[in-house]
Parts: structure tokens; sequence; C-alpha cells
């Protein structure tokens, strides 16, 4: 692995423990609003008709898997940093479950018209999200040929 790829990989890695901090403090924020106030605050702003029952509960249940994934992800932050052997396995875990629960959660909110309600916060958390994408890349991508070349 070239110095540059390393540096690219470690600060992709370091704002992903960041972003995932912010995620599960957010996370937490929101259930506990949900649980007092019965919204779900700035994670999940509703289209101009609300959430329906269904997609309230849909969205709390996307959340509650969102913390197991936000505490692997920060397990692999500190696995990688110590250099240790199971940071592949809470990265593989961490990454995959990161993208699949952005996948869904952007596709029910894209379809029910949350984005155009609230196009900068969506769009803000879309932005902020792409770096991980970018991580998916270079880390599985280099951990994969590493573990195929054998």
């Amino acid at each position: 692995m070239s110095d540059r790829t390393n540096r690219l990989e470690r600060w992709l890695i370091y704002y992903y423990g960041l972003l995932q901090s912010v995620h599960l403090m957010g996370l937490i924020a929101s259930g506990i609003f949900w649980l007092q106030r019965g919204g779900l605050g700035l994670l999940a702003l509703p289209p101009q008709e609300g959430w329906s029952t269904q997609a309230i509960h849909f969205l709390v249940a996307t959340g509650l898997v969102d913390v197991f994934i936000a505490i692997a992800s920060l397990l692999f932050v500190y696995q990688y940093r110590r250099a240790k052997g199971n940071a592949v396995v809470y990265g593989s875990i961490a990454l995959t479950g990161s993208i699949y629960s952005a996948a869904v959660y952007a596709y029910g909110t894209i379809l029910s018209g949350a984005w155009i309600e609230h196009l900068f916060t969506y769009s803000l958390m879309a932005v902020l999200f792409t770096p991980v994408l970018a991580l998916a890349y270079v880390y599985l991508g280099r951990v994969l040929t590493e573990r195929t070349a054998y």
C-alpha cells in the first residue's frame, strides 16, 4: 500500500469514526425525542403530511439497527488504530451495514417526499455520508485484494 493511499485510508477511517460518533449521539437524541414527543427529530424530518405510524416504527427500527452499526464502527476505528486483526471484521460489518442502512433510509425518505420538504438537511446528510462510500472502496478493496492474493 502506498503512503498516499495509507494516509487517505487513515483519514477516511477517522472521519468515519467522527461521523458515527455524531450519528450515535443524534440517534440517542432522536430516541429520547421520540419517547417524549412522538416525533423523530432532525435525523428523520417528515414529509409535508407527516410520517405514518408504520413509517415511524420502521424508522425507529432502522435507528436501533444503526445504533449497533455505529458501535461496530467505533470498535472498527479503535481496532484499526491499535492495528488489531479484528479491524477487518469490524470494518467489513460496519461499512456494509452503514451502506445498507443508508440505502434503505434514502429510499424511504426520498420516496416519501421528505427530501423535497427538507432538501438542505437531507442533502447535507448525503454529502457527509459520501466519504463513507470512498472508505468502503479504499479499505474493503485493499483488504479483499490482500486476502485473495494468498
